[in-house]
């Protein structure tokens, strides 16, 4: 509490803070008592990014343990939201859920919600792969596409060689248009967004989709720099919990919400919100699609045969088994490739390759069963060590000679 009191823009209390953190706190110790697994888990609604620090958890916003370009950047390319040196817990769909070993989920009630702290829940999803499995040699030809859910259906495919399909493009024009104290303008290199200063306060641009068949409405406005401006533009719509979220400045795919009470009963919202303090906001593109996961049970079964047991782990160290086969020979790995990690297979040193454009961790492996062990030493930590001998060393040697200096001298 110390350490957070003061994080935000007004003092956090300590009422406020056993309010919402100890409902996290169990949730998590609970978790971790009932499942031996290597996982990660979300929290929505948290209130600052360092809960990862208080509970050990291996949250989405923690993929990492240092700024990692590629990995922002292979993230970004799916929809998820990155900007620089930040990985956030929004953009996710079903699928980067699965295939990033998003096991676990914990909603704690929006900040300024006026439901109690026992209002706080988490779930389990039933389609979430481990942090390791196998896949198809085709990984390494996988190249992120300007859109997102196409990037999603593209890594797909080169995992498994089977062509999945979740993502039903929606038009501009297939969708309703609603606008207050803002316009919008769909020009040929941009999409511009832009408040009416004279009239001052908050403008907001809203793209509604009919239901249809009871399938998820998504959307993603890509931009070709991330902005991690607080006053940026914001996405209002049911992104996994969060209610406004600054998800469009990073270019990340938002979930629309069905809105009662109103105009637009019978469509899924999803709008772009700018506030007093923005002008404008512009993106490259905008991308909008329904989604349809009755797939979703296949794909997992299809991906999960391949999955590693993990026999034991630690924070620098995981002991596994996994079976290759012909065509899944690939272990892939949602552990960030990093200088540092090094890998063994059978009981020998075996060489570590890259996916993603040198994102992730994996590893080429013959047919058959094997015994993987992957641990990581940080770079420069034996010369660090050497040099913390040497400094000890030459401290006990002054020591000494002060010592005897100091006899002769009396």
């Amino acid at each position: 509490y110390l350490c957070m009191k003061h994080l935000g823009t007004t003092p956090l209390s300590e009422e406020e803070f056993n309010q919402w953190y100890n409902p996290l706190k169990q949730f998590c110790e609970t978790i971790q008592t009932s499942d031996q697994d290597l996982y990660r888990i979300s929290v929505f609604n948290d209130r600052n990014q360092c809960s990862s620090c208080l509970f050990g958890y291996a949250g989405f916003n923690t993929f990492s343990s240092s700024d990692n370009y590629p990995l922002r950047r292979a993230l970004h390319g799916l929809g998820i939201a990155t900007s620089n040196r930040s990985i956030l817990e929004n953009g996710y769909t079903d699928l980067t859920y699965m295939l990033f070993s998003g096991k676990y989920r914990i909603h704690l009630p929006a900040e300024d919600d006026p439901l109690s702290p026992s209002e706080a829940y988490y779930e389990h999803l039933p389609y979430a792969l481990p942090i390791g499995y196998m896949v198809s040699p085709d990984i390494y030809r996988y190249e992120a596409t300007d859109n997102p859910f196409a990037s999603q259906e593209a890594l797909l495919k080169a995992m498994t060689g089977h062509g999945y399909h979740f993502f039903e493009p929606i038009s501009l024009k297939d969708l309703s248009l609603l606008s207050a104290n803002a316009t919008f303008q769909d020009t040929e290199q941009y999409k511009i967004f832009s408040r009416r200063t004279e009239l001052g306060g908050t403008g907001y641009v809203t793209f509604s989709a009919p239901l249809k068949d009871a399938k998820d409405y998504y959307a993603c406005f890509t931009v070709d720099q991330a902005s991690a401006d607080a006053y940026s533009a914001l996405v209002v719509g049911a992104a996994n919990g969060f209610h406004e979220t600054p998800a469009l400045s990073y270019g990340a795919i938002a979930k629309g919400t069905e809105l009662y009470g109103t105009e637009k009963n019978g469509y899924l919202n999803i709008s772009v919100y700018l506030p007093e303090e923005t002008a404008d906001y512009v993106c490259r593109d905008m991308h909008f699609v329904y989604y349809d996961g009755s797939s979703l049970p296949d794909l997992y079964d299809d991906l999960s045969r391949g999955n590693w047991n993990v026999r034991s782990w630690f924070s620098d160290r995981v002991e596994a088994t996994v079976i290759a086969t012909e065509d899944r020979n690939v272990l892939f790995t949602s552990i960030p490739y990093e200088n540092g990690w090094n890998a063994q297979v059978d009981g020998s040193a075996y060489p570590l390759s890259s996916t993603m454009d040198e994102a992730f961790l994996a590893l080429d492996l013959t047919p058959g069963p094997h015994e993987i062990v992957l641990s990581y030493t940080a770079p420069g930590q034996k010369i660090g060590a050497f040099i913390s001998v040497c400094s000890v060393c030459f401290s006990v040697i002054l020591f000494i000679i002060r010592r005897i200096l100091k006899k002769r001298s009396a």
